[in-house]
């Protein structure tokens, strides 16, 4: 399925599916007419949202994720919607659920956290032998000028991968900063 779709189903005062669009039906298997909507799927916290709405209560986002046939996750509104109310007719207290695919910005936010994870190891390194060598110069290596030598080469290479590591990191935020920009009129 496309991703970013919304699937939406309604159910009636004993949760019983009444309606069930097409995204609905073959994204997320909610079959209808009349049957259980706990038997089409069963995740607790959504079916509590949409016990809590039968009984009136506030309308509720719960974050659903489906492992199968892959994973999805999906931000799920359920709201309460009276059911079949015709003008002066009081109507039943049902449910409307709306999911909201959003599987392609959680993969993109986890993605974004293993990057910086990655990459803040990546600086870890070169700055621990960076600390290391200066306390050495400073120390027991202070009037060794052969030490010096090598251990300046090697600050110094240290000091370029640091600031490669950097560019990289301001080029990438650069390009995600520029994603989020609306083009400019030609």
């Amino acid at each position: 399925g496309a991703s970013g779709f919304i699937a939406v189903d309604a159910v009636d005062h004993r949760g019983n599916v009444i309606a069930a669009n097409q995204a609905s039906e073959s994204e997320i298997g909610v079959t209808y007419p009349g049957r259980a909507l706990a038997l089409s799927f069963r995740h607790p916290a959504a079916l509590e949202a949409v016990e809590r709405a039968l009984r009136g209560g506030k309308t509720k986002t719960v974050e659903v994720t489906f492992l199968a046939p892959s994973v999805r996750t999906f931000n799920l509104i359920v709201a309460p919607l009276v059911v079949g109310a015709l003008p002066g007719d009081e109507g039943e207290q049902g449910a409307v659920l709306v999911f909201h695919d959003v599987t392609a910005e959680r993969r993109a936010e986890q993605m974004r956290a293993d990057f910086v994870a990655n990459a803040s190891h990546e600086l870890r390194s070169p700055l621990s032998a960076l600390v290391g060598f200066i306390e050495t110069l400073r120390g027991p290596a202070k009037d060794d000028p052969a030490a010096r030598e090598k251990f300046l080469g090697i600050m110094a290479a240290e000091g370029s991968r640091m600031t490669r590591l950097i560019e990289d990191l301001l080029s990438l935020s650069a390009i995600e900063a520029n994603e989020h920009v609306a083009p400019a009129d030609e």
